[in-house]
C-alpha cells in the first residue's frame, strides 16, 4: 500500500517485505528474496546476508544494507527515518548510486 498522503509515494515496510518474499523475479528454486539486476546483486534477509559461504555460492558480490544493524560483511549504510512520508531519494544519489553503479558496470 502506498501512502497517498506522502509526497514521495514511498511504499510501507510491509509492502517492501511482501515484494521480497513474493517478488515476481523469484524463480521456482530461488531462495526467498527479490533479484535486483545481475546475478551478483540481490535483496535478501539478514539470515542470508550474514552467511558468507552462502553469499559466495549465490555469486553475491555487493550488499546495500537498509537495516539498523550490520553483520560480518562490508556495507554502505545510510541513515533514514522509516516512515511513509520520508524522502529516501537523496540516499539513492551519490554515494549509494555510485555503489550500485560500480556493481552493475564493474563487478
Amino acid at each position: 500500500m502506498i501512502d497517498d498522503r506522502s509526497p514521495y509515494n514511498t511504499p510501507c515496510v510491509l509492502d517492501i517485505l511482501r515484494a521480497m518474499v513474493q517478488g515476481p523475479d523469484r524463480g521456482p528454486h530461488e531462495p526467498r528474496g527479490t533479484r535486483c539486476g545481475p546475478t551478483s546483486s540481490s535483496l535478501r534477509s539478514e539470515s542470508v546476508a550474514v552467511n558468507k559461504a552462502r553469499l559466495k555460492r549465490m555469486g553475491i558480490t555487493h550488499i546495500l544494507n537498509a537495516a539498523h544493524s550490520t553483520g560480518v560483511y562490508t556495507t554502505w549504510a545510510v541513515e533514514v527515518d522509516d516512515f511513509p512520508d520520508s524522502d529516501i531519494s537523496p540516499h539513492f544519489r551519490n554515494p549509494t548510486a555510485e555503489f550500485w553503479t560500480r556493481l552493475l558496470f564493474d563487478p
